[in-house]
């Protein structure tokens, strides 16, 4: 308002300048003072003053749309995960982490494993060929729980099969409590599904001697499921994981709506020269469900074999089997197999899966010591520590039919086939284009207020030297 009026005079608490309205540090720059055209006629300052922002405003958005054209150059908006797709992907998640320095944390002898001689990073010495980029961590660490889901999200992960060991102790136990509720609350806050997957390998016998402990565990695990975000077949049961050869509950721990998946069918009878169980000696209905196997070098005959004769054991399932998906093996044990890590495996098992089962489980998520583990680490091999997890994310695209495929980094075509010309613009250009059309703005701006200027001049009206 003050600016519309014929004359500017110094208001009590301003500045006491003729040119008060105007900042010193535009004084600096050249500008005239505001003031300077308090002598024009009431026309000719509102134009001038018009042109002159004008003329400041180009400048201010040719520094502001340069910044942002490098920042979209840098980081190019990525497209959301779809809200469904015909394959559902599971991490394999741990939890038996307690505080750093204990448990699996705890440092094995040189004659075991020398962090230092044999991993890429030297600075720790966790039991592990590749030290996760987080750190240590406890499984029950609320932070780290929901750092890891929001890695998750982010990369289209559709839910987590959490292992529930059981423990040797009981404090133990009150750690992987605390650990499975603690990722439970998480999971069904970020919408998440979530499975378990029960595993007595840490028993001689597996547990089958524990028929007690058997019975406490899976009743736990069954209080769990009740949870909407629980993770359900394709009839609405309510879906269960034994791992290797971990007893099933039996017929006397009923339980509704209920399927049971094992290892690679791994129980009572046999069938090709292989173990399945029969489906009255459970509590629900059956299947089988798909894992790493060190001991089978070639990842995919393995899975093949798994698709074609596991899935068709279970006819009366609604959901059958559960496929597999892993980037590799490596563990610090002595004695074990290995199966070398690479991106492309993860995608070509993940494929795999996806033209054989609707459910797919990662194997694993965080076990560090067989190095199976995708969560972010040092890969030693120069991959990013998200590599394996933008593997998953590109499938789970690819398979919605959302992934705009550009040209590969070995292979870099001239444009992007099917996609618009700004899509395919080199960011060089669109940082020229949008700069080039500031500029002009401002160019366009200085040469109105010239030229008002030369007809005031014309007009015989005097203009002061600050205009």
């Amino acid at each position: 308002r003050v600016y519309g009026e014929t004359s500017i005079q110094p208001r009590k608490g301003r500045l006491a300048s003729p040119s008060f309205a105007m900042s010193d540090p535009f004084r600096r720059m050249g500008a005239p003072a505001v003031s300077a055209f308090a002598v024009l006629p009431g026309s000719s300052q509102r134009a001038l003053r018009s042109w002159w922002a004008l003329a400041w405003t180009s400048c201010f958005c040719l520094a502001s749309c340069a910044g942002g054209a490098v920042g979209t150059s840098a980081e190019q908006p990525r497209t959301a995960c779809p809200k469904s797709a015909t394959t559902q992907v599971l991490v394999h998640y741990m939890i038996w982490y307690a505080e750093p320095g204990t448990r699996l944390w705890t440092r094995f002898t040189p004659s075991v494993h020398s962090a230092h001689l044999e991993s890429c990073n030297d600075t720790v010495e966790d039991p592990t060929y590749y030290a996760p980029v987080s750190g240590e961590f406890a499984s029950y660490d609320q932070k780290h729980i929901a750092s890891d889901v929001t890695l998750m999200k982010e990369h289209c992960v559709d839910g987590v099969v959490i292992d529930y060991q059981q423990p040797p102790s009981e404090l133990a136990r009150d750690n992987l409590d605390r650990a499975l509720f603690a990722v439970v609350h998480e999971v069904a806050k970020a919408d998440l599904k979530f499975a378990i997957m029960y595993d007595t390998s840490s028993k001689w016998d597996w547990g089958h001697h524990e028929e007690r402990n058997l019975t406490d565990d899976w009743h736990r695990i069954f209080s769990v499921s009740h949870n909407d975000a629980y993770l359900r077949d394709a009839g609405g049961n309510r879906m269960f994981f034994a791992f290797g050869i971990t007893p099933l509950p039996t017929p006397g721990m009923p339980c509704d709506r209920c399927s049971f998946y094992s290892q690679d069918s791994l129980t009572a009878r046999a069938v090709d020269g292989e173990q399945v169980i029969e489906s009255e000696q459970t509590a629900g209905d059956l299947g089988a469900f798909a894992w790493i196997t060190p001991s089978k070098p070639i990842p995919i005959v393995y899975l093949s074999d798994f698709y074609a004769k596991r899935c068709a054991v279970f006819p009366k399932s609604a959901t059958p089997c559960v496929g597999a998906a892993y980037a590799g093996f490596k563990s610090i044990n002595p004695g074990y197999h290995s199966i070398p890590r690479s991106t492309s495996l993860l995608k070509e098992t993940l494929e795999l899966c996806a033209e054989n089962a609707d459910i797919c489980q990662i194997v694993t998520w965080n076990d560090f010591t067989e190095g199976t583990q995708i969560q972010p680490s040092h890969w030693c091999d120069g991959n990013s520590p998200v590599a394996y997890l933008e593997v998953v994310r590109e499938f789970k695209l690819s398979q919605a039919g959302d992934l705009l495929l550009g040209p590969s980094p070995d292979h870099q075509a001239p444009g992007v086939a099917g996609g618009n010309a700004v899509q395919a613009m080199d960011p060089d250009a669109k940082i020229f284009i949008v700069v080039g059309a500031a500029a002009l703005a401002l160019l366009g701006g200085v040469i109105c207020l010239i030229s008002r200027l030369g007809k005031l001049k014309r007009e015989g009206t005097k203009v002061p030297d600050q205009v």
